[in-house]
């Protein structure tokens, strides 16, 4: 394919333009899978990017004839579809100039139409609706939107492209909402069959978490519009107007009368029910709606007579002779109480008190498999919320077992796969914070009574046999291993039961076999994961089945997908689960020294094996998955990881230094112990090295691990920094970094000086008379990105304290009329507001120059008035208050004897700034 690529590449650059025309749009359907622009072929996408085939069509939009600029554009689309690099190298590349370009063309013109479509895809890259807007796109996607002699091609794809942009960016919206006519047409669109769809996308878009467009779509008559849009045969319209109708009615609760009043209900109700919706998305999404009405108690007396006539008229449908027909009415009523969807079970209660329990008795001995099966797991989906003991007594007096393993042991590959997603629903477990595992091992909460029942019955051996089948199809595997993985979930005697029917052997062994599916190794992580948890017995099983070499063996045959994290994540977390019962860490122990031996063996072979590693080494030290473990840092240093790690900083493959900081830093994470360990090591003078390297992406993760490496440093440490010229390599960070090595280097900064160790004797020797300055310049500079100026500010708070000659060049570099300005900005963050009220009344504590200073800027009367600022926050009022004491305080006695506590005139001179 590759070579095919290369060929019509050529065409492109050398044919005429009608060959030009037809290589493009071959390109086109082979990349987008044929002709879908919303799809892609990784492989041949990848291929034409290699073969520079993003700069070559960008070309073509700017230089070729009609025809070749609309196949040049459609070519780029699918290249960022999905893939945010290749978005990113597009917008490099200069496109909106050419794109602008076929725009101004007009909006009869043909690349118009399709500079607009690609717009669509442009608008998900980070910063792109931002560009298309600045480069002076909108008006002109505008104009194609309401001019009359605009063809629908062309309408549709420009009222798609202003719904992506106002999907990913605020501006976008507002500009919409601006534009005369232009929220009106857009309505007005939904009666279009046409442009219906994106009409209807581009509504819910502006209105996606906006409370402030929703007034402007209600006086338009969105909501009628759309609801009345549900009334189609086109699938496409009709998920999109579900969609966008649940988006604004999610976004408050002004819209939710209006969709009551416009006859939402009934509509929502039929799309509950019917029969040829191919994506059960939409249905899903219909249910929600209802969900965010219910949340208004005006609104549930119209849902409940609503619900009433949807149940009245339920029970014929059951009794039809044709099974579609019934099976098509319980599935809206499964929706309604779905309990994935949901957290109100209010709904469920209100349809028991609509007689609906007897439908589903009678519908769950029906002799016919699907309306049985469905009414068993609508009755279970009731039942889960606790509100609803109708209907688990209803499941009690049922044999709801028998149906389930008859499907699950069919000869039909589809109903197996069935009996397993409706297994699966069926053993779903109740999420809880309490102390489960301290529960008595036969204890049965609400959502348990029935999966012990189908355990009983003996579904496990079957779920784990299923795992096993390599002939089986991957769906029914993958089932097996969900519905085991759940049933051990928060449950103590689940786990007994799946220890007891062999299944951590089960999936480990299909966890190390390189032929398993990545979903299905996916699921086998969980489960051992679920079945560890809290339980010694399960994890001495594990160990003798030598399960922590397992779980290392599995990241080796990992592949790259979207499981790949949480497949890491899961198995690493399973390590903590053993770890986390102390008797089993000397037989854990060996096998941790021969993972990190692997680790350094595997620096020999091709870097992905290598990178998988480092990966689940990573994921095990990982604060943000598990707590940070002080024995299991040391034993993995024990093991050598500092001897692995330090040296990997001074690699010249950059992932690799990456990877080093990052675990050098989980390592060090709240442990002295091992931060002296690493500075034994020299870990400290390879991270400054690594440092001054220059590369950005090295230097962010550097300065993180410095940031733990050197809080509450010891005087080891101190020391060690003094001989490396820290201060030094710090400031050249802040002054020529990149934003983000910019706030971690002053982060470092902040997190040193907190020991008062480092501020006398390391700032003391390196007088740091160019670091003040620039950090207070900083946050003046600043004041437009919010991460960059708190960042400034948390630098300067200890660093000014003492001695007194950095407060005084703090002084003499204007930091309080700066800092003044940040405390008045409603606009700033809250947290850098705060911090800066901080430092101004520390600094005043330490020199009474600075506390005169803070005075005649307006300090008392500032903060008087802002501990009272009801547009404050509650943080900012509380420091402001703080501060207001903190600065009379500061005065001293001799002052306050002299204002006296009657005396008021003083103390109003100072509250109003002047010199007192």
């Amino acid at each position: 394919m590759s070579g095919a690529i290369a060929q019509l590449l050529w065409t492109l650059r050398r044919g005429s333009p009608a060959e030009q025309a037809r290589a493009g749009h071959k390109i086109y359907q082979l990349e987008s899978m044929g002709g879908n622009a919303y799809k892609n072929d990784k492989d041949i996408v990848a291929a034409l990017v290699d073969q520079g085939g993003i700069p070559l069509a960008i070309e073509l939009m700017d230089k070729g004839s009609a025809p070749v600029q609309e196949a040049a554009a459609l070519i780029l689309r699918p290249i960022c579809q999905n893939i945010e690099e290749y978005r990113q190298k597009i917008l490099a590349a200069d496109v909106l100039p050419p794109l602008l370009k076929m725009l101004r063309q007009g909006p009869s013109a043909g690349p118009a139409h399709y500079a607009a479509g690609l717009i669509v895809n442009l608008a998900y890259a980070k910063g792109g609706p931002k560009q298309v807007r600045e480069g002076g796109a909108l008006p002109l996607l505008f104009q194609m939107v309401q001019e009359s002699r605009t063809p629908s091609f062309g309408r549709y794809q420009a009222t798609d492209a202003l719904g992506s942009l106002a999907k990913h960016e605020d501006e976008c919206a507002r500009a919409i909402l601006a534009s005369a006519g232009l929220l009106q047409q857009l309505v007005s669109d939904l009666a279009d069959p046409s442009v219906a769809a994106v009409a209807a996308s581009t509504v819910g878009h502006v209105g996606l978490k906006r409370p402030w467009a929703l007034d402007a779509l209600l006086r338009c008559g969105a909501i009628p519009a759309l609801v009345a849009a549900f009334d189609t045969q086109d699938d496409d319209q009709l998920d999109r107007a579900v969609h966008a109708l649940l988006q604004l009615a999610s976004c408050g609760e002004s819209v939710r009368p209006a969709i009551v009043q416009a006859g939402g209900l009934p509509a929502i109700l039929t799309v509950l029910e019917k029969r040829d919706v191919p994506d059960r998305c939409v249905q899903s999404c219909a249910a929600c709606i209802i969900y965010w009405l219910w949340q208004m108690d005006s609104l549930q007396g119209p849902i409940n007579t609503a619900l009433a006539s949807f149940v009245q008229a339920l029970g014929p449908r059951l009794a039809s002779s044709v099974e579609a027909e019934s099976v098509t009415a319980l599935k809206g009523l499964s929706f309604l109480v779905d309990r994935k969807k949901f957290q109100q079970p209010e709904i469920s209660a209100s349809l028991v008190q609509t007689g609906v329990i007897p439908l589903l008795e009678s519908a769950a001995t029906d002799a016919r498999p699907g309306v049985q099966t469905l009414a068993l797991q609508t009755l279970h989906g009731m039942s889960l919320s606790g509100m609803v003991p109708a209907a688990r007594d209803a499941l009690l007096k049922l044999d709801f077992a028998a149906p389930i393993l008859r499907m699950m042991r069919s000869a039909d590959p589809q109903e197996r796969a069935t009996g397993g997603k409706i297994l699966c629903d069926m053993v779903a477990y109740e999420e809880r914070t309490d102390a489960w595992w301290a529960d008595p091992p036969g204890t049965l909460r609400p959502a348990d009574f029935a999966a012990r029942r189908l355990v009983d019955a003996g579904v496990i051996p079957i779920c784990l046999q299923w795992m096993r089948d390599i002939t089986e199809t991957e769906a029914v595997r993958c089932s097996g291993g969900l519905a085991v993985t759940r049933i051990c979930c928060f449950r103590l005697w689940g786990q007994v039961a799946v220890q007891h029917s062999s299944g951590i052997q089960c999936a480990l062994e299909v966890l190390v076999r390189p032929d398993t599916p990545p979903a299905l190794r996916h699921r086998c992580a969980v489960l051992l994961r679920n079945a560890l948890a809290k339980n010694a017995h399960t994890a001495w099983t594990f160990v003798q089945a030598g399960g922590v070499s397992a779980l290392f063996r599995a990241l080796e045959l990992m592949e790259k997908g979207s499981q790949l994290t949480s497949t890491v994540e899961a198995l690493m977390t399973t390590l903590h689960n053993v770890w986390e019962i102390a008797p089993q860490r000397p037989h854990v122990f060996p096998a941790l020294k021969a993972f990190v031996d692997q680790i350094a063996v595997s620096a020999r072979g091709p870097w992905e094996r290598r990178d998988r590693l480092l990966m689940g080494l990573f994921t095990a030290l990982d604060p943000e998955v598990a707590t940070p473990d002080p024995t299991l840092q040391d034993a993995f240093i024990q093991a050598g990881a500092f001897t692995l790690l330090v040296p990997m900083l001074s690699e010249p493959i950059v992932a690799a230094q990456i990877w080093a900081a990052e675990i050098l830093r989980a390592l060090v994470i709240a442990n002295q112990a091992t931060k002296r360990t690493l500075n034994a090591y020299g870990g400290l003078t390879r991270l400054f090295e690594a440092l001054g390297g220059g590369n950005p992406g090295v230097q962010t993760v550097v300065l993180r691990c410095l940031g733990e490496e050197l809080h509450e440093a010891s005087e080891l440490s101190v020391l060690a920094i003094n001989k490396m010229a820290a201060l030094k390599l710090l400031t050249q960070c802040v002054l020529h970094g990149e934003a983000p090595v910019q706030e971690k280097a002053m982060w470092v900064i902040g997190r040193m000086t907190l020991n008062q160790a480092v501020v006398a004797r390391l700032l003391g020797q390196e007088k740091p008379r160019q670091l003040i300055p620039i950090l207070i310049k900083k946050v003046k500079d600043s004041a437009a990105q919010p991460e960059l100026q708190y960042h400034a500010v948390y630098a300067l708070e200890f660093l000014t304290v003492q001695p007194e000659d950095n407060i005084k060049l703090a002084l003499k570099s204007d930091m309080v009329p700066i800092y003044m300005d940040v405390i008045r900005n409603a606009g700033a963050e809250d947290r850098t507001r705060v911090r800066a009220l901080s430092t101004l009344t520390d600094n005043s504590r330490g020199w009474h120059k600075f506390q005169a200073k803070c005075s005649r800027a307006g300090i008392y009367k500032l903060t008087w008035t802002l501990k009272d600022d009801a547009a404050a926050s509650p943080a900012v009022r509380d420091a402001a208050a703080q501060a207001y004491r903190d600065m009379w305080k500061a005065m001293g006695e001799s002052v306050l004897s002299i204002v006296g506590p009657f005396s008021f005139s003083m103390r109003s001179n100072i509250l109003n700034g002047s010199r007192a």
